[in-house]
Order: structure tokens, then C-alpha cells, then sequence
């Protein structure tokens, strides 16, 4: 009735490079593959380093230094973002560094600007100084 050649085991499925011990350490994509999120509802204060992309929907007061900033449209931003491109729907205050920048139309910066590319989409609001570096 039972065949006692096959192998009992878990049933294992392989999702984004999981391997079937679960461990980050077996996994094929880093942590920093998959971003980092701050979720709508919270909120932190302080200095955030991120070493991968990043997708703000809270609030983040203080200093942010990523590669990839995506802030939606609940997320804000205030104080010193630098970043090697940051992707706005929410809100920022203070002063953005960054390569590129793309404001969506609910995008809205009150501050400092630098940057070598800017996207605007219409009905995004830029308050502020802007200053294009090559």
C-alpha cells in the first residue's frame, strides 16, 4: 500500500530565488535586491541609510541616502534626501540631491533642488530653488 521507495519531504516551491531552506544566506538575490519599504501610517525620524532602492508611502523626518528613492503619493519626505534617483508622487521638504528626478503630477518639492536630469509631469509643484548640474 505504501511505497517505501519514494522520499517523504516537504514540498518545496522556489519564489524570487528562495532556496528551499528559506535562509537569506542560501538565497540567489540579496536583500538589497528588493526594496525597502516605510509603509502608509509610519513614521520615522532620524538617518536612514539604505543600500538598496527605497519606497516611502509614511513619513521619514531627517537625513536619506539610497540609490533609488520612490516616494508615493501618501508618502513626505522632510529635511536632507540625496539619492541616485528619486521617483516623486508624495511630498518632500527640504533639499534633494539626486542624478534624476521624475515629480508625477501630484509630486510637490518646497526646497533645494540639484540635479542633472528633472521629468516633470503637469500639475506637479516645484517651490524652491532649482540648480542643474551636468
Amino acid at each position: 500500500m505504501f511505497n517505501k521507495d519514494k522520499k517523504a519531504g516537504p514540498v518545496v516551491e522556489h519564489v524570487d530565488g528562495v532556496s528551499e531552506s528559506g535562509n537569506w544566506s542560501d538565497r540567489n538575490v540579496s536583500p538589497m535586491g528588493r526594496p525597502s519599504v516605510i509603509s502608509e501610517g509610519m513614521w520615522f525620524k532620524g538617518e536612514v541609510n539604505c543600500p538598496g532602492s527605497l519606497n516611502l508611502e509614511g513619513r521619514i523626518e531627517g537625513k536619506l541616502d539610497a540609490p533609488q528613492v520612490s516616494i508615493g503619493a501618501t508618502g513626505s519626505f522632510s529635511g536632507d534626501l540625496k539619492a541616485t534617483s528619486v521617483s516623486l508622487s508624495g511630498e518632500v521638504e527640504g533639499t534633494l540631491t539626486c542624478d534624476d528626478l521624475t515629480l508625477s503630477h501630484t509630486g510637490r518639492i518646497k526646497g533645494e533642488v540639484v540635479c542633472k536630469t528633472l521629468k516633470v509631469h503637469p500639475g506637479a509643484i516645484l517651490e524652491g530653488d532649482l540648480r542643474m548640474q551636468s
